[in-house]
Order: structure tokens, then C-alpha cells, then sequence
């Protein structure tokens, strides 16, 4: 019986974001302990689910250790980074020294930051070296947008990333992870991994056209003989740390230059593609009048700049302010806001009042913006709907209100959630399908959640911390000489 170690930690830091993640994030979002990350996991398409069931299909006991997520924003504090370091590493060194273990896999962003620390992941990862020893096989899956790191690299033997965004293969990289570290133990491979790092700053919701090619280069590396597996990394561009961009990934068995031939041509493809990073999107009051014109419904607007999955506050009200300027009705919009929720509640359902809603967690760039509207709803704001991982589980978005402003659905939540499910809004009683257009700070999950009742999904570079016409000013440690996307170097 093979003996592997499991352990995960996930938090995507954007270092631009003025909410502090502690401890609470995570257990808001998902903190599991022992035999609670099986428990949970075992029927779930994520890559602990994938894992799992390459496991129950094989003489492999699975040790597990941690399973902590939070979502997306800011720096990490130290004392929660240490508390949650301590659970899995106390895990994996009681499952090591009880009887040897054959194996370590641990499920990573790749893109998390701490106050202290701007590459966690690859503390953890050299933390479990230093335990297990040199002999023992470590396999890291990471997120597509991760800043991969050289200590990343030099202290695994794999790293697998997503190859699919929006993100819904981690269930598929999963099991390769747990097949590929059962053939590690068992002798059958000795991988050898080089990465190629690509020295510049692009968005992370990149060009479908640009991401074909990057595919079709991958497929075709992976045809070769003696590749293991090959992956590129798109990075995450919100993150203020040296390591940042994309980078390429070659793993051979055994061959060494190999390795390095197809690492260094992949990066170099990822190098010529920079320009082409970014998706077209038009200005919202163009789209707006487009939209107008047409007799059909939904119309889906995804607020890119505000993206809650990419550490957006969640709270910033240009484009609900536009809608409502351009007298539009019958549409719906959210904003984090636990302030006027409050206000709300106050004044109770049924009645009318003046609020300032939004612009309140950056008030230095973004302003409140005045409306008059109805209170129509008011509740907990729990739902079940489909999560970061777009897995069905509990959302918790705190109190919850609705109102009526102009005809228009605005949603007040008194916390940030995944707010791609059409479920966030059925939820308070708004039917999608019902509305002109949506408003939802969200990014490409929207191509899987809202593609079978939209008449489209319009993306937009809209003003926040997640907008990528970037700032080099705003970039304090990234490297002197980087490539950034609409800018001259830096």
C-alpha cells in the first residue's frame, strides 16, 4: 500500500487589494482539517476530487493533512499564513515518521503573497522537502495563473498547471497528478523539469485566439518521446513581487536538455504572442446602446476591472452609475457595501432611501455614488450555488438586501462571494432571464455559468484593481527591465 501524503492551500493575493486576508477568509471559504478534506472532497470534480478517485482505483492510502481556500484579495497575514503552514506540516511530518511516506502532493495556487513572504508556495513546498528528503517524490499542482518561482521548481519533481480558463479541468489535472507520482514510486519514470520564465506583465484574461496557439504548441511538445508533460502558466498580473509573469514548464523523463530545448522554445512563443494578450472589449456606453437596440434578453456584462475572483473589492459603481444614466431598465447589478446594507436593514423592507453605495474600500480613486431606491429585499444571503471551483456548495455572502432603483435590481451583499452562479441573483428572487442586462463582477466563469441563457457575455476592462491598463508607477519590486503589456518597459 502506497503511503501519499495530501495537502492544499489556495488564496490568489492581489497586493493592490485594500482587504486584508486572515484567518476568517479562509474558513469562510473552505478550511479542512484530517479527514475532512476526504469527506468533503470525494465527490467533487476539483483536483482533490481527481485525486481521490486515482487513489480509491489503487493500492494508495491517501494521508490527508489541510485543504484551505480563501478568495481572492489581498496580502495574506503572517500569523494566518503560519497557523495554516503548521497544520499541514505537522500533518505530513506525523503521516511521515509514523511509517515512511512514498509521496507528497499538494494542491497550490501559485500566486499567493503574505505580508512577509512573496512566495509561500514555494516555502511550503521546500518545508515539505526538508522533511520527507531528497528520495521522496513531491508533485505540486498550481493554478494557470500562478507566478511560478525557481524554488517552486527546484524543490518539487512536478508541476502540473490548469490548461483550461475559465478553469474547469482541475479535476482532470488531479488525477494526472496522483497517476504521475504513482509511476514516480513505482520506478516507471524520473522526471526531470526545466522552466522557462517570460519576463513580463499581460492580463490574466488572455485572448482565446493567443491561448489556441500556446495549446497547440503544448499538445504537440507532449507527442514527443520521453515528454512527461508540459505547462504554461499565463501568470497573475495584480501581484507587486519580482517573480511575476508567465512562464513555461517542460518535464522529460530523464532527459535533461531535452527539457530545456522545449522549455526555452515554449517560452519563447509565449514571448512573441505578447501583444496579443488581451480580448477585445468595448466601451460600456457603446455596449450599452448596442444592447439597447436589440429586442432580445440577457444581456451578460462582465466587469473585468472589478472581478471579484481576481481580488476586485467588489464595491466600485461606474458601471451601474452609467446604466442608470443612460435611463436603462429592467436590468440588475451587485456591490459589496456592508455599510449601506446596515442602512438598509435600519429603514427596513418596503420603504425608500436615500444611500451613498459603493466606492467606500478605495475612496481615494473611487467615489460613492447617490441613489433613491425601494427596499424589496432583505435576507441572510446564504445560497447554494457553484463556487470558486465552480463546485455546488454553500455560498455565504452575509446580509443581503435589494433595491429597486429606477426600475433596476441592485444587489447590497455585506461581503465579497463568487457571484458568477446565476443562482446569487434567483436567490433574492430576480429571475436572470427577466433581465435586459446583468451586471456581474466576474470574469471568464461567465462563459460556463450564464452561456445556455444569455444572448451574450460582454467583458469589460472596467475601472478597479483588477483593470490591466497598468500603472508601472503602482509596481514597486517587479524587475526594471519587464515587459508591460500597453506600456513601454519599465
Amino acid at each position: 500500500m502506497k503511503r501519499i501524503a495530501l495537502g492544499s492551500f489556495m488564496h490568489e493575493t492581489n497586493t493592490f487589494s485594500p482587504i486584508q486576508t486572515n484567518i476568517d477568509s479562509f474558513r469562510i471559504i473552505q478550511l479542512l482539517v484530517g479527514e475532512e478534506v476526504l469527506n468533503t472532497h470525494k465527490n467533487l470534480k476539483t483536483e482533490i476530487g481527481g485525486i481521490i478517485d486515482i487513489a480509491l482505483n489503487g493500492s494508495i492510502k491517501i494521508l490527508p493533512t489541510l485543504s484551505a481556500t480563501a478568495l481572492p484579495a489581498g496580502k495574506i497575514t503572517d500569523s494566518t499564513f503560519e497557523y495554516l503552514l503548521s497544520l499541514l506540516l505537522d500533518g505530513i511530518q506525523k503521516a511521515h515518521y509514523e511509517q515512511t511516506l512514498d509521496g507528497v502532493l499538494l494542491v497550490l495556487h501559485g500566486a499567493s503573497v503574505t505580508v512577509s513572504c512573496d512566495d509561500p508556495e514555494g516555502y511550503i513546498i521546500k518545508a515539505v522537502r526538508n522533511i520527507v528528503g531528497a528520495s521522496i517524490p513531491i508533485v505540486v499542482t498550481l493554478d494557470h495563473h500562478a507566478n511560478v518561482t525557481e524554488l517552486m521548481v527546484n524543490q518539487s519533481d512536478i508541476l502540473l498547471s490548469y490548461r483550461t480558463h475559465p478553469h474547469t479541468d482541475q479535476y482532470e489535472i488531479g488525477c494526472k497528478s496522483a497517476e504521475l507520482i504513482i509511476k514516480m514510486i513505482e520506478g516507471k519514470i524520473k522526471p526531470v523539469q526545466k522552466m522557462e520564465k517570460v519576463s513580463m506583465v499581460v492580463p490574466a484574461e488572455s485572448s482565446p485566439s493567443m491561448r489556441a496557439k500556446l495549446e497547440a504548441r503544448l499538445k504537440d511538445i507532449e507527442k514527443k518521446e520521453d515528454i512527461i508533460s508540459a505547462s504554461f502558466f499565463i501568470g497573475y498580473p495584480f501581484a507587486d513581487i519580482y517573480n511575476i509573469g508567465p512562464a513555461a514548464i517542460v518535464i522529460t523523463d530523464g532527459d535533461k536538455s531535452l527539457a530545456e530545448k522545449e522549455a526555452v522554445e515554449f517560452g519563447e512563443l509565449i514571448w512573441n504572442l505578447r501583444d496579443d494578450f488581451a480580448i477585445d472589449v468595448p466601451l460600456f456606453e457603446e455596449a450599452i446602446d448596442a444592447v439597447l437596440k436589440s429586442p432580445d434578453k440577457p444581456w451578460v456584462f462582465g466587469d473585468l476591472g472589478d472581478c471579484i475572483m481576481g481580488g476586485g473589492t467588489g464595491d466600485i459603481s461606474e458601471l451601474f452609475n452609467i446604466l442608470l444614466k443612460k435611463n436603462v431598465k429592467n436590468s440588475c447589478a451587485a456591490l459589496v457595501d456592508p455599510i449601506a446594507v446596515k442602512q438598509c436593514i435600519d429603514t427596513g423592507i418596503g420603504n425608500a432611501i436615500n444611500l451613498q453605495v459603493g466606492g467606500k474600500l478605495l475612496p481615494e480613486n473611487f467615489s460613492s455614488l447617490s441613489v433613491r431606491g425601494t427596499i424589496i429585499h432583505i435576507s441572510k444571503g446564504t445560497y447554494i450555488g457553484k463556487g470558486y471551483d465552480l463546485s455546488v456548495q454553500t455560498i455565504e455572502r452575509g446580509m443581503t438586501v435589494v433595491l429597486d432603483v429606477n426600475g433596476n435590481n441592485l444587489v447590497l451583499t455585506e461581503r465579497r462571494s463568487p457571484v458568477h452562479d446565476p443562482e446569487f441573483y434567483r436567490s433574492v428572487g430576480i429571475e436572470p432571464l427577466e433581465q435586459k442586462i446583468i451586471i456581474n463582477k466576474d470574469a471568464f466563469y461567465l462563459t460556463v455559468t450564464y452561456k445556455s441563457i444569455a444572448k451574450d457575455i460582454i467583458f469589460l476592462n472596467s475601472p478597479g484593481i483588477c483593470n490591466w491598463n497598468f500603472n508601472p508607477d503602482n509596481y514597486k519590486k517587479i524587475p526594471k527591465s519587464i515587459y508591460m503589456f500597453g506600456q513601454n518597459t519599465i
